[in-house]
């Protein structure tokens, strides 16, 4: 499988021994390397690019590709975090001191 790092990875083999992935790597990698789970979950997360060529334009092109798609989840989910935080905030601004007082 070729691919392009984006972070430094090590994977423990079946056999015990380590293989590693530098960051910035672009190149192949061996087909057990590519189907551990710790390779699998780093495409998915884009840490780790599959480019559909060797060009340098397909591979621009993958990174380019992975970076918006996580952009996009991020600021997903940055919007769902702050609609949960938004009914806390009006509770907080109609609470009551413990004077009775309604606090602003």
């Amino acid at each position: 499988m070729f691919i392009f790092s984006k972070k430094n990875f090590l994977i423990r083999r079946a056999d015990g021994s380590e293989y590693r992935i530098a960051k910035g790597y672009t190149g192949e990698i061996p087909e057990d390397i590519a189907q551990s789970r710790l390779v699998q979950n780093a495409i998915k997360g884009g840490s780790i690019v599959t480019p559909a060529g060797h060009s340098d334009k397909k591979i621009e092109a993958a990174v380019e590709h992975s970076d918006k798609a996580v952009e996009a989840e991020t600021e997903q989910d940055n919007k769902a975090v702050e609609a949960e935080e938004a009914p806390n905030d009006e509770v907080a601004k109609t609470a009551t001191t413990k004077r009775g007082a309604k606090k602003e």
